[in-house]
């Protein structure tokens, strides 16, 4: 008889499609029950899991930046209630340090986390490098990869058009996602100006942290975007049924990032048939790198330089329809639930 799997996924209701598409598979996958929540983890007393499985440790809390040591004690006393009623602790990683650098105590929320985790998830081979040259024998030496799933949730049927991309003329790479910090700034703007030297233009949707109009940092994060005449922003929240139209608009995507474990994009650029341009640093450079897709080394502007200016070739190629491939079989959310079920179930018997 198969043991039914009861699952709590530690994290607030979110669009963000790779929680929700988790969620929704597990709940397809046989003897596997999935809830989504972040209060349940405080406010239960008693906790009816087998599985406690985490996300971002920020998610938590909610995604609150305003947390407490009085918090992060509440988190240490229910992981280890959860290990004395014989609840696994899982975590995803997805990326090793905060996202929220400006609260220290953050760092103690992550930490508290990897130690009382019975096993980690990982969406690529050198995120268990990173962690264990990080933690050491201090961690479990429980270590997964499953990939990051799919954006098929973003149907290419009824879509809605944006009509800021309704004329094509030139070739269009696309930065998809929030920009964070004045290096990944640097790049898209470098981008901009390689891809205005072979008459292309580059589109970049999603929110830019810059915080306050009152700080440097404001001017210094949109201003450079605002100068360049090839350069398309895009500002806010892209809607779901935009996305669709907005990655097929464009011929390659572009990931900015420059000391980041894991993207999303690569998974968006290969759902659609897309070649996607990437630093070859983390699990990025590796998933990049498996199919032959062109990466660049941040700290290079030469490399950035021949990568931008082969991005036709790449794209005259079949690479997109090998991506396409790619992320219907190795990253099919069926599998991908499967694979999870897997991994709670083999902490189980241990």
């Amino acid at each position: 008889m198969k043991k039914h799997l009861k699952v709590l996924l530690v994290c607030p209701p979110s669009g963000n499609p790779y929680v929700s598409e988790l969620v929704r598979y597990l709940n397809y996958e046989e003897s596997v029950s999935c809830t989504q929540s972040n209060r349940e983890l405080f406010e239960s007393k008693k906790l009816e899991y087998d599985v406690v499985h985490i996300q971002w440790p920020e998610a938590i809390f909610g995604w609150n930046a305003v947390v407490t040591e009085s918090d992060v004690e509440l988190l240490k006393s229910r992981l280890f209630y959860c290990k004395e009623m014989g609840i696994k602790v899982i975590i995803t990683i997805h990326n090793e340090l905060p996202h929220c650098r400006r609260a220290n105590v953050y760092s103690d929320v992550y930490e508290t986390v990897y130690y009382n985790a019975d096993a980690f998830i990982h969406l690529g081979k050198k995120s268990i490098e990173i962690l264990k040259c990080a933690f050491g024998n201090s961690i479990s030496d429980s270590h997964f990869i499953i990939p990051h799933g799919n954006y098929g949730c973003f149907n290419e049927e009824n879509v809605k058009c944006m009509p800021e991309l309704s004329n094509k003329s030139r070739f269009r790479v696309l930065c998809f996602g929030a920009v964070r910090k004045q290096s990944e700034v640097a790049v898209i703007c470098q981008v901009a100006d390689i891809l205005s030297s072979i008459g292309g233009e580059l589109v970049v949707a999603g929110r830019i942290y810059s915080g306050s109009k009152r700080t440097l940092n404001y001017y210094r994060m949109r201003i450079p975007l605002h100068r360049r005449q090839n350069l398309l922003l895009i500002k806010g929240k892209v809607p779901d049924e935009s996305v669709a139209s907005l990655v097929l608009s464009c011929d390659a995507l572009l990931i900015p990032r420059v000391d980041t474990l894991n993207s999303g994009n690569v998974a968006l650029g290969f759902t659609f048939g897309k070649v996607v341009l990437g630093p070859n640093i983390g699990v990025i450079g590796e998933e990049l790198n498996k199919l032959g897709n062109p990466t660049f080394d941040p700290s290079n502007y030469a490399s950035l330089k021949s990568a931008v200016e082969n991005l036709v070739d790449f794209v005259s190629s079949n690479l997109g329809s090998r991506n396409k491939i790619y992320a219907e079989t190795e990253m099919d959310w069926t599998k991908i639930a499967r694979l999870h079920r897997e991994v709670y179930l083999s902490n189980h018997e241990i």
